[in-house]
């Protein structure tokens, strides 16, 4: 009986041993599987020597990059507050000059043409000197570019300048409001000029729906006819009688006199023959008035 609880006890250990030895080998399988589905992301990795000198050479760029940018902001496009307004843009030599308007409304608007339409305006050649339509076109070209506003010549007419000109003269004209009349006369036609006035100019406004709609509608330029055709007949006339009929057109689309001779609007002649800082300034206003749907 010894023998034979032996040999049994024998049996199951060599039963048991295999069963072990299937088990470990389970064990082993299951921690080789468990390695190939580990997320790289949770793997230790070591550096190599290839490796190492490349991140060290990135990090002494990176510094050298630092100090380079705050020891010269300006490589980089920063700014050193230690440089003080050095490096500042110039401060603007924009000049400017007085200018002043004929007429504003009761909240301080210029009264001033639409600038949505058209100043419509004709001549009247009777008595023009040679090449006294060619100055009217040229100064009418010269203040329409400074303001912005647009003149369309609707031609010729023998139409005479009157104080009291009506705003309406549809015989004439038609269904609108009169164009601009530019024209030339003497002291015994129209009293304003002569002497030493060598010409007028000014517009009509229109309050359709009270002071603050008010707008121009037409107007009207006088020059004298014996100064005007004496400052042509020179030799440097041009440019003068040019200046006096931009002087006058500065008055139709809005401007007032100003007290500096450096202007055109001053109401006396010294020399001027072009726009001054304060006249562009003003004419650049009188083009950016309100337009009106009803005009």
């Amino acid at each position: 009986m010894g023998r034979v609880m032996r040999l049994r006890a024998w049996l199951r250990y060599r039963r048991m041993s295999r069963l072990l030895a299937e088990l470990d080998r389970h064990d082993r399988q299951a921690a080789a599987s468990l390695r190939v589905t580990t997320p790289l992301a949770s793997r230790r990795r070591f550096i190599s020597k290839g490796e190492l000198i490349y991140a060290l050479s990135f990090v002494a760029i990176v510094v050298v990059l630092l100090y380079v940018g705050s020891a010269f902001p300006g490589l980089v496009g920063k700014s050193n507050q230690h440089a003080g307004a050095t490096h500042l843009p110039a401060p603007s030599t924009a000049t400017t000059g007085p200018f002043s308007f004929l007429m504003t409304t009761p909240h301080g608007r210029p009264v001033t043409y639409d600038p949505c339409h058209p100043i419509h305006y004709v001549v009247n050649p009777t008595g023009m000197p040679s090449h006294g339509i060619m100055v009217i076109r040229d100064a009418i070209q010269t203040i329409s570019a400074a303001s912005g506003l647009t003149f369309t010549d609707d031609g010729l007419t023998q139409e005479k300048p009157e104080p009291d000109r009506p705003v309406f003269e549809p015989r004439r004209y038609g269904q609108r409001y009169a164009p601009v009349l530019i024209a030339r006369a003497d002291q015994a036609e129209y009293p304003l000029v002569g002497g030493d006035i060598a010409g007028v100019g000014g517009s009509t406004a229109f309050e359709p729906n009270g002071p603050e709609s008010a707008r121009f509608v037409t107007g009207e330029i006088v020059l004298d006819r014996d100064e005007f055709a004496t400052i042509l007949a020179r030799d440097d006339g041009y440019a003068q009688a040019r200046a006096i009929v931009m002087h006058e057109l500065g008055h139709v689309v809005g401007l007032g006199h100003v007290r500096d001779p450096s202007e055109l609007m001053a109401p006396e002649y010294s020399g001027q023959t072009g726009l001054g800082p304060g006249d562009r300034e003003g004419l650049a206003q009188a083009g950016t008035g309100p337009c009106w749907p009803d005009i």
